[in-house]
């Protein structure tokens, strides 16, 4: 092959993967330890899950979801009885899926405009997993940093 032919095909190439690649998005989250996890959350509770929504947001690919949860022990933070948590949808986002019939950890975020947001980042060696798993670790994180809470645990009769 000659070198004018050669460099045809590399440009042929190299065009046709730019054409036809589609872009990638992967979710990447920073290592933080299990104090820097807690210490760095606004709000850290367990919950039932009540139910969840779709949220029209101004950029329509970054699918959003609002889950309202039946707070049931607060660790951190001042929570009423129920609240919504904004997550994205997308795994490639870092989003997460909320699901079953467990109490669930949610570590969470408030933005500038009130409203709480947690991402599978947010803390990954807590977030979405049942209470029952990680209840010890909460409450010591819960002393050695004397976080303030609003609610009493709240317990249910089956």
């Amino acid at each position: 092959m000659s070198l004018p032919s050669a460099m045809k095909y590399i440009v042929t190439v190299v065009v046709t993967a730019l054409v036809f690649s589609t872009q990638a998005h992967a979710c990447s989250c920073m290592l933080q330890s299990k104090d820097e996890q807690f210490q760095n959350a606004d709000a850290v509770f367990s919950g039932w899950l009540l139910g969840s929504h779709d949220v029209r947001h101004e950029f329509e690919w970054r699918r959003r979801v609002e889950t309202r949860f039946l707070v049931v022990r607060t660790y951190k933070g001042s929570l009423p009885n129920e609240i919504d948590i904004q997550h994205n949808k997308s795994e490639s986002m870092c989003g997460l899926s909320y699901s079953g019939t467990t109490r669930l950890v949610v570590f969470a975020n408030q933005t500038e405009n009130g409203q709480l947001v947690t991402s599978f980042c947010q803390a990954l060696d807590f977030n979405g997993r049942p209470e029952s798993e990680v209840r010890d670790e909460l409450e010591a994180l819960q002393r050695k940093y004397k976080a303030p809470t609003t609610l009493p645990e709240i317990t249910f009769e089956h």
